[in-house]
């Protein structure tokens, strides 16, 4: 019986503990290396959502990469610093991928980007193409700069092996920006739960303890939102943002009113 009760909660009871304030005296009371641990495994659910599963997907319905070479991509020619593509190419999916390459179009500009409504974004113009992604911003590639180099459909292919070293880099780049974004987030929610969370009480508990508790209080919220943006269960991922910042502000509002109380 004293073993179990002094056993530290798990990274499975934490994100259970984390919608139920009345808990949160027990997250106050973890170190923090499991906070740190905890945070690492949130990182990564919230990274496979956000962007393992939307690129799987996408490999998935191009029928893979040799099929989307050879197949699906009309013939391509990157030569002088210039790109042409025989065929205007276009394809999204549910709002999460989304491709144009265009070389009718001299150059692509980051006016055309739609990032309220795709994840990711590719848009490729004769001298330049221009990539979004919702968590590293936008980069800039120009064709201007790669004079000596020639590329094909046959070229394409043998870069492979480039490609998915590519993805593992962008893999570990997304997790880092996933954890950093979520624990700046943490900071205003943080500042709530410490203003209205003890109103009226002398003793409190210092910030950076109230700051660990918004970790918590936003997990549900942002493993919803995340799930919601890889399968589009609600059609309107803006509302429901919305809907997890309030969830969470009343999460660490509460928690850190329950945890002040019963720590006196």
């Amino acid at each position: 019986m004293t073993l179990e009760k002094n056993k530290k909660p798990g990274v499975i009871d934490q994100l259970l503990y984390s919608v139920q304030p009345s808990k949160y005296k027990e997250l106050a009371a973890l170190s923090a290396k499991s906070v740190v641990f905890y945070m690492l495994i949130l990182g990564l659910c919230l990274t496979i959502m956000d962007y393992v599963i939307p690129a799987a997907g996408w490999i998935v319905s191009v029928g893979g990469v040799d099929h989307f070479v050879t197949e699906v991509l009309p013939k391509i020619e990157l030569k002088d610093g210039e790109l042409t593509v025989a065929d205007r190419l276009e394809f999204g999916q549910d709002g999460t991928v989304h491709l144009l390459a265009d070389t009718s179009v001299d150059k692509v500009t980051e006016s055309q980007i739609n990032n309220s409504q795709y994840a990711v974004e590719i848009l490729i113009g004769k001298k330049n193409a221009l990539i979004y992604n919702g968590m590293m911003g936008i980069a800039e590639i120009d064709f201007s700069q790669l004079k000596d180099t020639y590329l094909d459909n046959e070229t394409l292919l043998s870069l492979k092996p480039a490609l998915y070293t590519g993805l593992a880099i962008s893999f570990f780049m997304n997790l880092i920006g996933e954890i950093l974004s979520y624990l700046i987030m943490a900071l205003p929610i943080a500042g709530v739960g410490w203003a209205f969370g003890g109103v009226g009480r002398k003793n409190r508990m210092k910030f950076s303890k109230i700051y660990m508790l918004t970790l918590y209080a936003k997990t549900a919220a942002a493993l919803f939102v995340a799930f919601n943006g890889s399968v589009n269960l609600i059609a309107s991922q803006f509302l429901l943002e919305y809907a997890g910042i309030f969830i969470s502000l009343m999460l660490a509002v509460n928690g850190v009113k329950k945890t002040e109380e019963a720590i006196g």
